[in-house]
């Protein structure tokens, strides 16, 4: 009875769950992190080469080639803009109405730098990932009479592309791009020259693919097989993640990332296998398992928003205290700082049905993976010798730095209402939960169909599949993946 009420509450909960949003910083499923290339796929493998008469204490290698896709953009959309939109407003102060963002705080002006008062215009992302690789898995036995021990080593080489598919419609004016010699100011012609601008270090919202290709970590694991009886076997095995050096740099929202940021992890886990039909060349097996990784502390980039301003508020204008050099300059350039950051746990679980016929294998599955939310302390300290500034615009469009305003947001006008007192911005006005990675949890459906055989007095395997992965919240993707596995006997 207990059992039925946790997954109530269980289903409960996935159905509910608020998505977040307004977020700086995107962190997709790391490779190494997905078990079904990672473990389950060539599970029927392990097990077949840990029985290989011909070379029990060999070496064995698996190559597994992978595509994947993204497909949830609108959700993605939602988790980086403000109040679950996936399209934003944007207006001057001569347009009715309320903007998602006032376009006095992206200063679009005309060629004589006049505010355009009158300038609207929409924005929306549509964010896409893809990734595409080689895993290199070297497997090295230790069998004997009693004992079936495996050590191995993963090296995932891939590329990762990302696309924020950025753009910006309905213009009500037809000035494309600042002159030349005006683009060393913070100033812009429309929403898509300010949030790409070459003065804004952080946090950039560009329409076009960015690329990043590498080793993603190196993953070393040891696996010994416990045969119970003719119908159980159970898989124990411990592993590590060794961080291959890359960090996300945060100069573009959506920015392609390879790893895992550059935490190193430990972990274990578990399989176990129940033969639960056979009949001469045919089997049928019901497998399962579960696997922990704790990741450890690293440092990392992170642009926050403020506090008591909301989402956006990166993206206004700041300006130096006296008797510093008084230069306006973005909100995202002061507000991005090194962080101490710890992922915490993540938790894989699957389920497969095998069928086994002669040297065939046809697999069905599912998987649940869970990450859990991020803890994050600041390294450094924000520079006190900011506060949030305005502008005073005149009928004509002039324009001129006026005063302080503490309680702007990027919808309000940046002209309207300015203190007078200089308010330094610190810590504590930082909103931390505006670049940390939230919880995040998906469930994957798979299939494969794998062949071994001999050649050359060698073995081989050979597995191909399929696999269609479903964000339980938007700071997951959800994304197809398609795989090719061969390995061999050495």
């Amino acid at each position: 009875m207990k059992l039925i009420k946790i997954l109530l509450l269980s289903i409960l909960y996935t159905i509910n769950i608020q998505p977040y949003t307004g977020k700086t910083f995107f962190m997709p499923r790391p490779i190494l992190q997905d078990i079904v290339l990672q473990k389950v796929s060539s599970h029927e493998f392990i097990k077949k080469f840990y029985d290989d008469k011909n070379n029990m204490n060999g070496f064995k290698i698996l190559g597994t080639t992978f595509y994947k896709e993204s497909t949830n953009s609108s959700d993605l959309a939602s988790y980086f803009f403000p109040e679950n939109k996936t399209e934003l407003t944007v207006q001057g102060p001569d347009v009715p109405g309320t903007p998602d963002v006032s376009s006095t705080w992206l200063t679009i002006t005309n060629k004589e730098e006049d505010l355009v008062r009158d300038f609207s215009s929409k924005i929306k992302i549509e964010p896409k990932q893809k990734s595409f690789g080689f895993n290199l898995q070297i497997f090295k036995n230790f069998n004997s009479k009693n004992k079936r021990v495996m050590i191995s080593a993963s090296f995932p080489f891939m590329q990762v592309e990302t696309d924020l598919n950025f753009s910006e419609y309905d213009r009500s004016t037809t000035l494309e791009k600042l002159p030349q010699g005006l683009l060393n100011k913070t100033i812009s012609a429309n929403a898509e020259e300010y949030f790409d601008s070459r003065l804004l270090f952080y946090g950039k919202m560009k329409n076009g693919v960015q690329k990043l290709a590498g080793l993603a970590d190196i993953k070393l694991s040891m696996d010994g097989l416990l045969k119970i009886n003719n119908l159980v076997d159970i898989n124990l095995y411990a592993f590590s993640i060794v961080p291959t050096g890359y960090h996300p740099k945060v100069e573009y929202l959506f920015e392609p990332i390879i790893g895992n940021g550059g935490h190193f992890s430990l972990g274990c886990g578990a399989n176990l296998d129940c033969n639960i039909w056979k009949q001469k060349n045919k089997k049928l097996i019901i497998s399962g398992g579960a696997e922990y990784q704790y990741l450890f502390e690293a440092t990392n980039k992170r642009t926050f928003d403020l506090k008591n301003n909301g989402t956006f508020s990166r993206y206004l204008d700041v300006i130096q205290k006296e008797p510093f050099k008084k230069s306006i300059t973005y909100l995202a350039n002061v507000s991005t700082l090194d962080c101490k950051v710890t992922p915490r746990s993540t938790l894989n679980n699957f389920i497969n049905l095998s069928y086994l016929y002669k040297n065939y294998n046809l697999k069905l599955g599912y998987n649940f993976w869970w990450r859990n939310s991020e803890k994050l302390k600041l390294k450094e300290n924000l520079e006190q010798i900011y506060a949030i500034t305005g502008m005073d615009i005149g009928d004509a469009g002039e324009i001129d730095l006026v005063g302080y305003f503490n309680k702007a947001t990027i919808k309000s006008d940046a002209g309207k209402n300015p203190q007078d007192n200089f308010l330094a911005l610190t810590n504590n006005d930082l909103d931390l939960s505006s670049g940390r990675i939230p919880s995040a949890f998906s469930n994957k459906f798979h299939a494969s169909i794998g062949f071994d055989g001999n050649f050359a007095d060698k073995k081989y395997w050979l597995n191909t599949g399929f696999s269609y992965e479903i964000k339980g919240k938007n700071s997951s993707l959800t994304n197809w993946n398609l795989f090719l596995q061969l390995s061999l006997s050495l």
